[in-house]
């Protein structure tokens, strides 16, 4: 079911991100359609309400926590667990790394747009 008005147009007047001429816009449908001034209405209220929320602590190493239990939970499951793929712009950044000594690996944080970021593993082939 497609929308008559916009929802991202809602997003942004709540935002406080909208041109004046599409503020302007957002106000006039919204004095006329009672189902959008209450999805408004109700948006706002959740957004206070997770505000208010306290902030979550968490240890240092959680991501590599998270990520090493995501990733032996995939293996258990049969899931093909391998290399990510890299966009060739970052390879420059990868080659830069010098190799672990642990493991003779090499690897980077990429932050590219596009990307929440990916860690990229050469493989060992010994």
């Amino acid at each position: 079911m497609t929308r008559p008005f916009p929802d991202e147009l809602l997003s942004a007047f709540l935002d406080d991100e909208l041109e004046p001429a599409d503020r302007e816009q957002v106000e006039q449908h919204l004095a006329t359609s009672e189902a959008d001034r209450l999805l408004v209405a109700e948006l706002a209220r959740l957004r206070s309400e997770v505000a208010a929320l306290p902030s979550a602590k968490v240890s240092n190493d959680f991501t590599e926590r998270v990520l090493a239990a995501a990733l032996a939970e995939a293996e258990a499951s049969g899931m093909a667990v391998g290399p990510l793929p890299v966009p060739d712009s970052a390879l420059s950044e990868i080659n830069k790394v010098e190799p672990n000594s642990s493991n003779g690996s090499a690897g980077t944080l990429l932050t590219e747009p596009g990307f929440t970021g990916i860690l990229a593993a050469d493989a060992d082939t010994d």
